[in-house]
């Protein structure tokens, strides 16, 4: 994967600022939340400060002017749901962003991956535009433009169940479905140069029996092993390379769909990216570790000396 250059040496003692968009403002909170104290904990291992913000922190934090707090010693790692305005602001202020406002940009909207994927011919789902509608092969899938978790996603048998284009929920859009990878995919979790992780998830039953579509742990679904020997195929390895460095993620996820029923590592489709990802499944089920190598990595790019 990309290389990076030798760490910046700092002239005084770094801070990692963790910037967590969550659905609460109470700091205590980090201290019940698993993926915050893996984060920390791996942080003091390393003898590297670090602190916590939230989003709506982070101009009065900036605008302090703490003498020991500037570009060349601090460094800002972006977690959960941040707006993109926060990191972009980080930026302007000359400061080192993970992941850069630009990746996260066109990661968290589906509609650009999907056009970054055509544009370098990276094999993904295909999205409908509205004016195909009347034409479609059905079940689709419709997903939110702007969503992670699974959220909103679900299969659709017509156009009379698709949701009007502008609902309260915001756009919705209109995915090709894979039929072979019905509620199960590959998720690949990368951090600058290292694959840390590679797994299947699979969706849990509805109430009628039959497999759900989604299979993010948080709405039921669980983790296994990857299907593939090695973990991660070459062809997987390089792809991944790829994307991380035409994207701009430093760090994230990439969820591909089997376009086979027997997983087929040439035969993958890119659904998603993630540059927020969590973790706590991967380390809690699947045994890996992510905030060491995470930490690691943060700490040889930017705070060596």
């Amino acid at each position: 994967m990309r290389k990076h250059s030798p760490g910046r040496k700092t002239t005084s003692k770094p801070l990692l600022v963790v910037v967590y968009g969550l659905k609460t403002a109470d700091h205590t909170y980090f201290n019940l939340f698993y993926p915050a104290r893996r984060l920390a904990q791996e942080a003091e291992n390393r003898g590297i400060p670090l602190r916590f913000l939230f989003p709506a922190e982070v101009p009065a934090f900036l605008d302090a002017r703490d003498p020991g707090i500037a570009p060349d010693n601090t460094l800002f790692l972006f977690r959960g749901s941040v707006p993109v305005s926060i990191i972009e602001l980080v930026e302007r202020r000359g400061f080192t962003a993970i992941n850069p406002s630009r990746a996260v940009r066109l990661s968290c909207d589906k509609r650009e991956t999907a056009r970054f994927l055509a544009k370098h011919g990276i094999p993904h789902p295909r999205l409908f535009g509205p004016d195909e509608v009347r034409t479609l092969q059905w079940p689709v899938v419709v997903k939110p433009r702007f969503g992670s978790r699974g959220t909103g996603v679900r299969l659709v048998s017509g156009p009379e169940v698709i949701p009007a284009p502008d609902t309260p929920d915001g756009e919705y859009l209109l995915q090709e479905y894979i039929e072979p990878s019905h509620g199960r995919d590959f998720r690949v979790f990368f951090a600058f140069d290292r694959i840390l992780a590679a797994v299947e998830r699979r969706a849990g039953n509805s109430r009628s029996g039959e497999r759900d579509l989604v299979s993010n742990t948080c709405t039921g679904g669980s983790m296994h092993p990857s299907p593939f020997s090695p973990p991660v195929p070459d062809t997987v390895a390089a792809l991944t390379a790829e994307i991380a460095r035409k994207t701009g993620l430093e760090y994230g996820t990439i969820d591909f769909l089997y376009a086979t029923q027997v997983p087929d590592p040439s035969q993958l489709l890119v659904c998603e990216l993630n540059a927020f990802p969590g973790f706590t499944a991967l380390e809690k089920e699947g045994g890996f570790d992510i905030a060491g190598p995470l930490i690691d990595a943060l700490a040889g790019l930017f705070f060596s000396e």
